[in-house]
């Protein structure tokens, strides 16, 4: 049972670790554009600074190694 739980939180922690780097190098994408171009992809909803699947990823898996640390 204790090498599941290590793998579950590498995993969770490595999505993690993975999430945060996307969302800092698409805010940095984001800097280097125009004042003009950022403006219109923020008004339309074009702007996505978060990966969705990542995101799907680590919340599951964090989710998991929760309730199998509740057992």
């Amino acid at each position: 049972m204790i090498i599941f739980k290590t793998l579950i939180f590498l995993f969770a922690l490595t999505f993690t670790i993975m999430l945060i780097e996307d969302a800092i190098e698409h805010i940095i994408l984001h800097l280097k554009k125009d004042k003009m171009a950022l403006h219109n992809e923020y008004t339309w909803g074009f702007m996505e600074t978060f990966d969705g699947l990542l995101m799907f990823l680590t919340i599951v898996f964090w989710t998991g190694f929760y309730l199998i640390n509740q057992l």
